[in-house]
């Protein structure tokens, strides 16, 4: 709009200028003609003026949007680089606190296999001790009935009437029957 003004302006001082040139020079028509011209380019220079000014405030408005768009992108980078530092951080945490807990695990895992394989081998000593146990206790008692037969026989061989005579004998059988005088 002030262009457009600024134009028609223009034009006027133009048309005035050569409407100047046919008055004669200190005539009062001439005065009042170059007056009007003097008060036109007066009216253009301060519309140039405030073309000028508004074109310098419009590019300040231009150059602070600008910066606040450059600031706000600066701020915007440096956000998401701190979430990425702090995303990255936390992974790593993260990572570290499964691989501790999986090696607990295993470690868990690893000491629960050996107490079974110590409870299945002590069980098979045990199951070897009882039998070995159980073998000695039968093979005493057979060793045993063995003797006392053996014993038995010995006495009543040597004593071929019938009857015990020997002293030996005589305990011999009286241990194994327990006769009570």
């Amino acid at each position: 709009m002030v262009k457009d003004t600024l134009t028609l302006l223009e034009e006027e001082v133009e048309k005035l200028m050569d409407e100047l040139e046919s008055y004669d020079v200190g005539t009062d028509e001439y005065k009042a003609r170059l007056d009007a011209v003097t008060k036109l380019t007066d009216r253009i220079r301060d519309l140039k003026k405030i073309e000028v000014e508004e074109k310098a405030e419009h590019s300040k408005l231009v150059i602070d949007e600008n910066l606040r768009q450059d600031q706000f992108e600066k701020e915007l980078t440096f956000k998401k680089e701190q979430f990425e530092k702090e995303l990255t951080f936390k992974k790593e945490q993260i990572e570290e606190e499964l691989t501790f807990k999986k090696e607990q695990l295993e470690e868990q895992i690893e000491a629960r296999k050996n107490e079974e394989m110590f409870k299945l081998k002590q069980a098979k000593i045990d199951r070897n001790l009882r039998w070995i146990q159980n073998g000695i206790t039968i093979g005493l008692g057979v060793l045993s009935i063995g003797v006392s037969v053996w014993g038995t026989n010995k006495t009543l061989k040597f004593e071929e009437t019938g009857t015990v005579t020997t002293n030996a004998g005589r305990n011999w059988i009286n241990s194994l029957f327990k006769i009570k005088k």
